[in-house]
């Protein structure tokens, strides 16, 4: 049953690169299974049993109950991000100056919510996609402002959210991003 994860794992890592995402042992988790709820409120649980990365080819992967604190690095006029740390259950740190912290509360009563705290000094956009039983769909999100908690929720049984994307704007809200970047 790995295979919508699996399919959003293939939908961002096309051509990946030859490197070993997992080559630093803190990079990447050991993931057994994945809870999800349907919006019926019944639990399910989808098995894993594959090691996934935290951040790969500049994207972050993330499933319910899994919380990321990010560092944003200027590579030539993109921002990209870096993994400071991570985990999965428990209280997330809190993010220190420069940092973004995002986390990914487990489901209650069918709701997935993303909650989202940006300590950078400029407001932010990014992009977002969700792996339901569908396979993987773009979502919409809001902008992050400096200091300002955000909070995203969904109604649909999502196994795996990937953020990716990161970019000052002068237009903030909710939006899904068009591509290629407006340099």
């Amino acid at each position: 049953m790995l295979g919508p994860v699996s399919l959003a794992l293939a939908f961002l890592l096309q051509a990946a690169p030859p490197t070993d995402p997992c080559a630093t042992p803190s990079a990447c988790r050991k993931v057994d299974s994945v809870r999800v709820q349907n919006p019926d409120g019944k639990q399910v649980e989808l098995p894993v049993n594959a090691t996934l990365p935290w951040v790969t080819r500049d994207n972050l992967l993330l499933l319910p109950g899994d919380w990321i604190v990010i560092k944003l690095i200027d590579r030539d006029g993109d921002l990209m991000p870096q993994l400071v740390r991570a985990g999965t259950g428990g209280d997330a740190p809190k993010p220190g100056d420069g940092e973004i912290r995002i986390v990914v509360h487990a489901y209650e009563a069918g709701n997935l919510i993303m909650e989202v705290l940006s300590r950078r000094t400029e407001t932010l956009d990014y992009a977002a996609a969700m792996v339901t039983p569908k396979g993987p769909e773009r979502t919409s999100v809001c902008s992050l402002n400096p200091g300002v908690t955000v909070f995203e929720s969904w109604h649909q049984p999502i196994r795996q959210l990937a953020l990716w994307s990161f970019r000052p704007t002068t237009e903030p809200g909710c939006k899904t991003l068009d591509f290629p970047k407006k340099k």
